[in-house]
């Protein structure tokens, strides 16, 4: 991760410490295999991450975001019912 950091600094970027995510994405029998990863005094060990507003696992497999957005389908859908009542 020094080299990124240092890539971005000479390219005038910043790199926010606390909200960088570094995600491994493996296959399911390779279960518990993500590396430590040290940026600055904080360690990062991501097991998921949500990117424009999909939620990935190391393992790709949507079941969290699925989730989710059945979630938000079903409490949208009380409200809509709701408001139909009216």
């Amino acid at each position: 991760m020094s080299d990124i950091k240092e890539w971005m600094l000479l390219n005038k970027l910043k790199l926010n410490d606390s909200k960088t995510e570094f995600p491994k994405f493996q296959p399911q029998h390779q279960k518990d295999l993500r590396p430590t990863i040290t940026i600055g005094v904080d360690v990062i060990n991501t097991s998921m991450t949500a990117q424009k507003g999909v939620l990935l696992d190391s393992y790709l497999s949507f079941s969290d975001h699925i989730t989710s957005i059945v979630s938000l389908l079903t409490s949208n859908c009380i409200s809509l019912t709701a408001l139909a009542n009216i």
